[in-house]
């Protein structure tokens, strides 16, 4: 959600560093998401941008864009209105700590900045000279979050913390798993 709202600063030419100019668009803005067959995607404004909100661009200003508290109450309470339609499963950087303190279950997923990065120029299909853009990047991504003012990247109590950096996403899928069924017994 956050991206969809960076990606649509990029097209509308807003500062991504003012607040104001900020929050001002997310009030003329309309971000959903929706499920189809199981495949969640966001729409921005009526039209699915999946590919586009994923870009090296978009990447660049996200953090700064969702560092404003205005923008993050609204997602938050957007990604809570998602949740009362059923059960759901959600990612992101403060879900466990701001946006659902309460859930029913809590999942940390972590990996090695080396392997995070790997995984993103495999993902993205870049080349493997790009692998140290890519880890400078996420470590610059990392480093905002956390210091953010509000909603910053940190761990929440009552988490289940899974390493990912050596796992498949198999065997991380079934970790979850195990995890969901032990808090429900």
């Amino acid at each position: 959600m956050y991206r969809a709202l960076a990606f649509k600063i990029l097209e509308q030419g807003v500062n991504p560093e003012s607040s104001q100019q900020v929050e001002k668009m997310l009030e003329e803005t309309d971000i959903e998401v929706v499920s189809r067959k199981g495949n969640c995607r966001v729409r921005l404004d009526g039209k699915i941008v999946a590919g586009k909100i994923r870009t090296p661009r978009v990447e660049k200003i996200v953090s700064r864009v969702a560092s404003y508290k205005g923008v993050r109450n609204k997602m938050a309470k957007a990604q809570r209105s998602l949740a009362r339609k059923g059960n759901l499963v959600l990612e992101g950087r403060d879900t466990t700590t701001v946006v659902f303190p309460d859930a029913d279950l809590k999942v940390y997923l972590t990996a090695g900045l080396d392997e995070r990065a790997k995984r993103k120029v495999k993902a993205k299909r870049l080349k493997s000279g790009e692998l140290g853009k890519v880890r400078y990047e996420l470590s610059r991504r990392d480093r905002l979050d956390s210091k953010r003012k509000f909603g910053p990247l940190r761990k929440a109590k009552k988490i289940v913390e899974i390493d990912t950096t050596r796992l498949s996403i198999p065997i991380q899928v079934q970790l979850v798993v195990d995890a969901y069924h032990s808090r429900i017994s």
